[in-house]
Order: structure tokens, then C-alpha cells, then sequence
């Protein structure tokens, strides 16, 4: 069975005149009809004359053209037959490059000329040994099938004028001698004066070398682009934990890519799900997911897809990927998370509007991402789907042992840790305050001035990196969880947080607003001094965590993974069915009030 990136070629020979490009247009339809993907590749002529080389006068009956002499006319003609051979093997290959991107891999493909390379070697007749036979025969070596139509002269000559009949008999002795020469299967056909019967006929030729139809592979091709490694526990973010799970549930049903930023090539991730690392590190984090984003156009051209999921994290908006692929591309938490006008983000807002309206669907991961995307004008479906954590083992009872967490990356400016450091020195509470998360050497570095300079009162100790085991710990034994962030497009720490029944205290950003259902504390925005005073009272006011620790757990129950993976693979299937993207029918989340 031919594969997409294989497409079966047919080429239709024969004189001017005797109907190939009528047949190919008959045959194309016929063909669709079977469920093949058909692309017809046009021939006009080489690009210097934009005709076909003339057939043989009777003033050189079994001359062969390209053997005339050493006479410029002879140069030029030989140089014609070099020009006309590679404009004909770059119009196959590029057929067949059509044939097998429009087929995506789901059914088989095929292409169709009407003109090939026996009409080539017939036209200049060059020698069997020559540089010029050698050219033609390499793009025959490509084809599959040769149909060569064949006309009695009588009917050739009342159909074109321009032929002589001392060239016609020139020619068919032509085709004879060469339709011996290596290439594709040779089958003579001939052509009637009813077109219909004639394509009836081709049609049966055809079918009876064709593989049969139907999908080639039975899995649809998914490819899933995140900047940070999935699996890289040290360094990844919440984007790339989302895409982490939402992957493994697709590869249930899919041929699943992940394609992200690294330094090595290709590995496999969990036997079913293919990683693809494009070499963007060395540029630095910033540089790098600007570089990350220019690369993804380049890698949608050499990874098969038939859908492309595109993280798109701050702080670039959409990329330019939806305009280099056919296949369609949905933008995964584009939301804005951040207070007007006092994030850390660019001044994007012109970028965005234009980068996000090429996206056949984006995802965000709350109401709140929901009504920023749709601020910006957009006409195409924005679904609602929100991050999920996994359920605590039954049984086990909320804990702690004094000390205030803070869990992310040591992104000062972003993760917001100088306003944490100054409310906790003016809080003083009694407990300390762990800083837990790995970043880059320059982030941590910066991380260490700070703390050397602002870490004025109570107790601060850094821990760095902290493995999966290590982390859950600390969300099991810490008090309560503080998101100082800037800017938080839905913070997964805090639905993590939650599945341990801690509170959560943050900021009012509307990314984080969700956790108003339950087990979250909201200060106004970047405001230190009620920072402070909020940590000040849930490191005294023991009876108020347990409560808000209760709604935690309750909140972070009605969110768990399977009720986001399952979420986007009925978008996935409905987009892979060409189906449009409805908003998906959202779960009774269960709604507890804050004490």
C-alpha cells in the first residue's frame, strides 16, 4: 500500500494531439471517487519555449535531434532537452510533495501526468549512452505506471493540423524503440474517437496496478509544541505539565509528537509519545522562546501532522504556525493572567490581535482567559478547558508542620518573590518561609542577591530544585502556599496546592480568580502591606486554615486530570472529523463558598 509521503504516479505518453490531458482530467475524478487523493501535474512545455519539443519532419525521418552534428542548432537543442528534462522531474516531485500534504496520511495518494519522460526521450532522441537519456530515465526510475496513448495517423492528422505524416510514422517508431528502456510498466492504450470509453479503459488499467483504498495508517498524526520539556521535572512549568498529560491521553487514539526546546534530538517519551527537541537553549530563556516560536514553521514542514497543538506561554502571543501548515492549529492558554497595566508583559496587544486570529481554536484554562482572547476581536471558537491535579490517595488528612511555602520558578520579576521577601519581613510570622523551584544559574543567581539584600526579618531558606517526591512533601507539610505572581495564567501550583488541602494566598489577578470557589486568599493587586496581613493571620489562625484547607480539597476534587484530557481529546476528534469546534458542555464544578 503506497504511503502518503509515497504517492503512486501515473504518466499518460504519447503524440501531440492523441487526448492525454483530456484523459487525465477524466481519469482524476474517477480516481477521487475511490477515495485516492489525485494531484494532475501540467506540462506547458520546458520554461524556455513554453511549448513541447517539435515533433520530427520528414525532412530527417530516424535523425536522431540531439545527434544532428556539432552546429549551434545542435548545442541549443541539446540544451533545450536538459532544460525540459529537470522542469519535468521538479513538476513531478512537486506533485508528489502536493499529493502526500493533502492526503495527511490517511488514505492513499496519487499523481497524475500528462506528459513524462518517454515523451521527453522521443521529442530529442538523444543518444541511449548520453548525460541527456540518463537525465529522462532518472525521473522515469520515479514513476510507477507509463500509459501510452496511441491514434491511428489518419485520426492524429484531422485533430492537428501542424503534424505531418512523415513525421507521425517518424514518431511511433520512436516511441517503439524507446518504450524498451528501463522505466515504470509500460501499457498501450488506444485512443478512439470516444473519450469516454477511452477513460473507462485507462480507468480499469489503472485500477488494476493501484493499491486498494482506504486509510494508510488508522491513527491520525497529533504534534503537541511546548517550550519547556515535559519531561524535565527540574525546569518545566505548568504549560508544559498540561501538555505532558494531555499528550499521554492522546496517544490512546494517536500517533503522538511533542516538540520541544532542548539540546539533543529525538527520544521517546513513555514508549507511546515521540519528543522532538529543536536546539534553542544556549540562546537563553527569553531569546530562546522567541527562537523556539521561528523554528516551529520549519519543524511543521518535515513532522508529519494532521493536527498541531501550540502551547502559547507568556510572554509572546501567537506565533506565526497556523500560516506554514494546512493541518489545522489550536493555541493552548493564551489567557492574560495579569493585573491592567501592571504585568510584566510586553505592550503585545497589536501582535496578539493579528497572531491569534490564524488559530483554528484556542484553549484557555478559565473565564477569565476566556473574556481577554475575546476582547481582542476574535471570531473563532475559544473553549473553556481548565488544568486538572491528581487526587490525593483516600484517607489521608491535611497536615502541617509550620512553614509557609512558596513553590515555582525563581523568576524575581515574574513570580513576584521581592514583593513575597518584603511581606514576609514586615509580617515576621512565627514560621519560616521555604522558597522551593529550580530555574536557570542567572535566575538563581539574581535569587541569592535578593536574598542577601532584602531578606531583612524572619526566617527564609532557599531549597533550589526539588524532585516530584520532594515537592509533594512539602505540600503535604507546609501551612499554606503563597503565589506572589505578576502574572499567572491559571497557576497549576495552586490546584496542586488545593489537592493537599492548603490554602492559597495570592494576589487578585483574574488568572487566579478561580480559586474564589474555595481555599483561596486574594489580597488586592501587589498591595505588600495586605500581603502581609494575610500571612501574618493564617500563620496565627490555625481553626481558619483548616476550614480553608477544607474547601481547598473540595474545590480541587471537582478538577482532576481525566476531566481535562478527556475534554481535549473530544476536541481533538472533532477537529481530526473536520467537524467545527462547539463549546464543550461544562461539568457542575462544585461551588463552596469562601468562610
Amino acid at each position: 500500500m503506497t504511503g502518503a509521503a509515497d504517492p503512486f504516479v501515473v504518466v499518460v505518453s504519447g503524440p501531440g494531439g492523441v487526448g492525454k490531458s483530456a484523459l487525465v482530467r477524466r481519469l482524476a475524478p474517477m480516481l477521487r471517487e475511490d477515495g485516492f487523493t489525485v494531484e494532475i501535474a501540467h506540462s506547458h512545455g520546458c520554461v524556455l519555449c513554453r511549448r513541447h519539443a517539435p515533433t520530427p519532419g520528414p525532412e530527417d525521418p530516424g535523425k536522431p535531434r540531439a545527434r544532428a552534428g556539432r552546429s549551434g542548432r545542435a548545442f541549443l537543442e541539446r540544451a533545450h532537452g536538459f532544460v525540459d528534462a529537470a522542469e519535468l522531474s521538479a513538476r513531478l516531485a512537486a506533485a508528489r510533495r502536493r499529493a502526500a500534504r493533502n492526503a495527511r496520511g490517511r488514505r492513499p495518494s496519487l499523481v497524475l501526468a500528462d506528459r513524462g519522460p518517454l515523451d521527453g526521450l522521443v521529442a530529442y532522441d538523444p543518444a541511449p549512452d548520453g548525460l541527456l537519456a540518463r537525465r529522462f530515465l532518472r525521473s522515469a526510475g520515479r514513476c510507477d505506471l507509463a500509459l501510452l496513448l496511441e491514434a491511428e495517423p489518419d485520426v492524429l492528422l484531422a485533430r492537428d493540423p501542424d503534424h505531418t505524416r512523415a513525421g507521425l510514422e517518424e514518431t511511433g517508431r520512436r516511441y517503439r524503440r524507446w518504450a524498451g528502456a528501463p522505466g515504470p510498466p509500460l501499457v498501450r492504450l488506444r485512443s478512439g474517437p470516444a473519450p469516454r470509453s477511452t477513460a473507462d479503459d485507462a480507468l480499469r488499467l489503472v485500477r488494476e496496478r493501484l493499491p486498494g483504498p482506504g486509510p494508510v495508517t488508522a491513527r491520525p498524526r497529533v504534534v503537541l509544541s511546548v517550550f519547556d520539556d515535559p519531561g524535565d521535572a527540574e525546569h518545566r512549568g505548568g504549560h508544559a505539565v498540561v501538555v505532558g498529560k494531555v499528550a499521554r491521553r492522546l496517544a490512546e487514539e494517536c500517533d503522538v509528537t511533542v516538540v520541544t526546546a532542548g539540546s539533543r534530538r529525538s527520544a521517546p517519551v513513555d514508549g507511546r509519545v515521540i519528543r522532538r527537541r529543536l536546539p534553542v537553549h544556549r540562546a537563553g530563556r527569553r531569546a530562546g522562546r522567541l527562537l523556539f516560536r521561528a523554528l516551529l514553521p520549519l519543524a511543521a514542514r518535515r513532522v508529519p501532522h494532521d493536527l498541531w497543538l501550540e502551547s502559547l506561554a507568556p510572554p509572546f502571543p501567537g506565533g506565526l504556525l497556523p500560516l506554514f501548515t494546512r493541518a489545522p492549529v489550536v493555541g493552548i492558554g493564551p489567557g492574560r493572567g495579569g493585573a491592567p497595566g501592571r504585568g510584566c508583559r510586553p505592550p503585545f496587544s497589536l501582535v496578539e490581535r493579528i497572531g491569534l486570529r490564524r488559530y483554528r481554536a484556542l484553549v484557555v484554562p478559565d473565564d477569565a482567559g476566556a473574556a481577554a482572547v475575546r476582547s481582542l476581536g476574535r471570531r473563532t471558537d475559544v473553549e473553556v478547558i481548565p488544568a486538572g491535579v491528581a487526587p490525593r490517595p483516600p484517607g489521608e488528612r491535611p497536615h502541617d508542620d509550620g512553614f509557609v511555602l512558596f513553590l515555582g520558578r525563581p523568576d524575581i520579576r515574574r513570580k513576584g518573590l521581592d514583593l513575597l521577601l518584603e511581606a514576609h519581613a514586615r509580617a515576621n510570622p512565627a514560621m519560616p518561609l521555604l522558597i522551593a523551584g529550580g530555574g536557570t544559574r542567572a535566575e538563581e543567581r539574581a535569587l541569592d542577591r535578593l536574598l542577601a539584600r532584602e531578606a531583612r526579618g524572619g526566617d527564609v531558606r532557599r531549597l533550589g530544585h526539588v524532585t516530584e517526591e520532594h515537592k509533594e512533601r512539602l505540600l503535604a507539610d507546609c501551612c499554606f502556599v503563597v503565589m506572589p505572581s505578576r502574572h499567572a495564567a491559571f497557576g497549576l501550583v495552586a490546584l496542586e496546592a488545593m489537592a493537599h488541602g492548603k490554602p492559597v494566598l495570592h494576589f487578585d489577578l483574574p488568572g487566579l480568580r478561580w480559586t474564589g470557589a474555595g481555599g483561596g486568599v486574594a489580597v488586592p493587586a501587589f498591595e505588600v502591606e495586605a500581603l502581609a496581613e494575610a500571612m501574618r493571620r493564617l500563620a496565627s489562625d490555625s481553626p481558619w486554615r483548616r476550614r480553608l484547607g477544607h474547601d481547598a480539597l473540595a474545590t480541587s476534587r471537582a478538577r482532576p486530570w481525566s476531566l481535562t484530557t478527556d475534554r481535549y481529546l473530544s476536541l481533538t476528534r472533532r477537529l481530526l472529523d473536520g467537524a467545527p469546534p462547539s463549546p464543550v458542555p461544562r461539568p457542575p464544578w462544585r461551588e463552596v463558598s469562601p468562610p
